[in-house]
């Protein structure tokens, strides 16, 4: 890394790659390099909403009867749902709450539909 690239400024007065250091008079935590760089450099990627998606797959059911067919389309909205945060561990009253909100979608195909 550059001595006068901007991340090197960042770290210039730590003495520890990671981690916290405590002063002994315990006057203040001063963070280290990872924690710094972390801080400053860091992105989180832009969250995709893929409720509308999920909610399409109303209108998409398999249009052949098979376990194959089925399985494709519950994965894919099992996805869709996680993705959007919609499909949590376990069956206490609030997942299954929360669960229901999407649940239609794949609970009962459209009418007219061979399934």
């Amino acid at each position: 890394m550059p001595a006068d690239s901007d991340a090197s400024r960042v770290i210039r007065e730590c003495t520890q790659a990671g981690g916290v250091l405590k002063p002994f008079n315990g006057q203040g935590a001063k963070k280290q390099a990872w924690i710094l760089l972390t801080e400053r450099f860091a992105v989180t990627a832009p969250v995709e909403n893929y409720l509308p998606q999920l909610l399409a797959l109303r209108g998409a059911w398999p249009k052949e009867v098979s376990a194959q067919s089925w399985q494709r389309f519950w994965q894919t909205a099992k996805d869709f749902a996680g993705r959007c945060g919609l499909d949590p561990a376990g069956d206490n009253a609030g997942a299954t709450q929360l669960r229901g909100t999407w649940w239609q979608v794949v609970s009962s195909p459209q009418s007219g539909h061979p399934q």
